[in-house]
C-alpha cells in the first residue's frame, strides 16, 4: 500500500528519470544482427507479441487534442484522490483505461472465437497452448499485465489456473513518468480494473517470483533486450507469449534484432492497441564466439491488427500549417515595412488590452473545454466530436462578438473618434474624445449607415 507521501516520493523519482533518461545510449552502436544469422547450431524460439491496450495516459495525452485541457483537469482530480488509495496511480504506471479494457475484450474474442487456430499462430497458442509447449510472461507495468490477464483468463483458466511470469525486462523504454513501475520487487500490482471487466479474480493468475523492480536510473536499456532473449532462449518450451508488452520497446526490440539492411515496417512504426504479431527468434554463436539474437524476418506474421503505418496526409497537414503561419507571418511583416502598421501602435495596443485579453481568454478556453469534455463524455464518441467542434465554433464566434466590449483599446482614436473631434453627432464625440474607439460599436456604426443608405436610395 503506498500513501501520499509515497506518491509524491514516486513522482519525484519519475521527473528525476525524466531528465536524466539514458535508455538509448548504445543501441546505435550494437552489432548487425545479420552476424547472427541462424544456421544448424542455433537455437529457436517461437514468439508472440501482444501489445497491451490503451491506458489512462494514452486516453489523456495521445487522442483528440481538443480535449486534452479537460482530460488534463480531470485526470490530476482523479491522480490527487488515488494518492489516498493504496497502490494506485493514473499517470504513475498507468492502467488501462475503459477504452483499453474494451479493446482487450477485442483481441481475447479473436484469440478464443473468431480466429482461425490452423492458419493464425497466436490463436493456436491462446486456444492450445499449454505450460508444458508454451510460457507466458509480461511487463511489470500495469497497463501490460491488465491487458494479458483480460485477453488471456480463459488460457489461463483452463490450464488449472496457469500463471503469467512478470519479468522487468519487458519494462517500457521512455522518459515519460507512466514508464516508471510503482509495484515493488516481487510484489502483485493492483488488477481492481481486471477483476471488475471479467467479473473474477485475477491475481491468482499473476507470479510475481521474477520481477526484479523498477527500472534503474541513468543506465541503457540494451542490457535488458540482451538478457530478455538469453532468457527466453533458456527455457526449455519453444514458445513464448509476451501478453503483453509496450509499442517502444518492441520496436527497439525488432530494430535490434533484425538486419540492418531489413527495412521491415515493424523497425519503424509501432504495434497497434492490443495487437499480436508472431515471430521466430534465433540464438546463434558467431565464428569469433560472440552470442547474439536475430529475428527471422520472413516469419513475422501481424496475426491480430498488426502494426500502425505512418500517415502521409497527416504530414501534409503538417506541412500546409507550417505555409500558412509562414503567410501570416510574412504579411505582417510586409505591412511593418510599408508602415501600414506601427510597431508603436502595437505596442500600445498590447499594454493596455493584453493582459486583459489574456485572461479573459484563458477563462473562456477553460470553461469551452469543460463543456465540450462533458458533452463528449455524455453523447458519445462521433456526436460527442461535432458537439464539441460546434460548442468551440460558437464560444469563438462569441468572443468576436462581445469580446471588444469587454476589454479597454488603448492607442490613438480610430473612426469614431476622429468624426467626434469633429463634432458630427454627440454619440461619435463622446467616443472620439475619450481617445478610444470600441470595434463592436464602430462595426455597428458602420452598418447601421449603411442600411440606412441602402433604404434612402430605394
Amino acid at each position: 500500500m503506498i500513501g501520499i507521501d509515497t506518491s509524491l516520493l514516486l513522482w519525484l523519482r519519475g521527473l528525476i528519470f525524466c531528465v536524466t533518461w539514458r535508455e538509448k545510449k548504445g543501441f546505435s552502436s550494437a552489432p548487425d544482427a545479420n552476424r547472427f544469422a541462424p544456421d544448424k547450431h542455433s537455437i529457436r524460439r517461437n514468439m508472440v507479441f501482444i501489445r497491451h491496450g490503451e491506458s489512462d495516459w494514452n486516453e489523456v495525452f495521445n487522442k483528440e487534442k481538443y480535449l486534452l485541457l479537460p482530460r488534463l483537469f480531470f485526470g490530476l482530480l482523479r491522480e490527487f484522490t488515488k494518492c489516498f488509495h493504496g497502490q494506485d496511480s493514473v499517470f504513475l504506471d498507468s492502467p488501462l483505461s475503459l477504452e483499453g479494457c474494451d479493446q482487450a475484450d477485442e483481441l481475447r474474442d479473436f484469440l478464443f472465437n473468431t480466429g482461425d487456430p490452423k492458419k493464425n499462430f497466436s490463436v493456436r497458442m491462446a486456444r492450445e497452448g499449454t505450460p508444458d509447449n508454451s510460457i507466458v510472461v509480461a511487463s511489470n507495468l500495469r497497463r501490460a499485465i491488465h491487458t494479458g490477464l483480460i485477453g488471456l483468463y480463459p488460457r489461463l483458466e483452463r490450464n488449472n489456473n496457469e500463471k503469467i511470469l512478470l519479468r522487468a525486462e519487458l519494462q517500457e523504454m521512455s522518459r515519460n513518468v507512466d514508464t516508471g513501475s510503482i509495484t515493488g520487487k516481487g510484489q502483485i500490482p493492483v488488477v481492481d480494473v481486471v477483476d471488475k471487466r471479467i467479473g473474477k479474480s485475477s491475481s491468482k493468475w499473476l507470479d510475481p517470483s521474477q520481477n526484479v523492480g523498477n527500472k534503474k536510473m541513468c543506465t541503457s536499456a540494451k542490457p535488458r533486450f540482451d538478457a530478455f532473449c538469453k532468457w527466453v532462449c533458456e527455457q526449455e518450451k519453444e514458445n513464448v507469449i509476451v501478453a503483453a508488452g509496450h509499442s517502444l520497446w518492441f520496436r527497439e526490440f525488432f530494430k535490434l534484432y533484425l538486419p540492418k539492411q531489413s527495412t521491415h515496417t515493424a523497425k519503424k512504426d509501432k504495434m497497434l492497441n492490443c495487437a499480436s504479431v508472431s515471430f521466430e527468434l534465433y540464438q546463434t554463436k558467431a565464428s569469433d564466439g560472440t552470442t547474439g539474437w536475430c529475428v527471422k524476418e520472413t516469419t513475422i506474421q501481424a496475426d491480430y491488427l498488426g502494426f500502425k503505418t505512418s500517415s502521409k496526409k497527416s504530414k501534409k497537414k503538417m506541412i500546409m500549417g507550417l505555409v500558412g503561419v509562414s503567410v501570416v507571418v510574412g504579411l505582417i511583416a510586409m505591412c511593418l515595412q510599408m508602415d501600414v502598421i506601427t510597431m508603436s501602435g502595437m505596442i500600445n495596443h498590447m499594454c493596455t488590452s493584453g493582459i486583459a485579453g489574456l485572461r479573459g481568454g484563458s477563462v473562456v478556453f477553460v470553461v469551452a473545454s469543460l463543456g465540450a469534455a462533458g458533452m463528449y463524455t455524455c453523447v458519445g464518441k462521433a456526436p460527442g466530436k461535432l458537439l464539441a467542434v460546434a460548442f468551440y465554433a460558437f464560444v469563438l464566434y462569441s468572443i468576436a462578438v462581445y469580446a471588444p466590449s469587454w476589454f479597454e483599446c488603448g492607442g490613438a482614436a480610430s473612426v469614431g473618434g476622429s468624426s467626434g473631434s469633429s463634432g458630427s453627432s454627440g454619440s461619435s464625440g463622446s467616443s472620439g474624445s475619450s481617445g478610444a474607439a470600441n470595434p463592436a460599436r464602430v462595426i455597428a456604426a458602420v452598418v447601421q449607415e449603411t442600411v440606412e443608405l441602402a433604404s434612402g436610395e430605394n
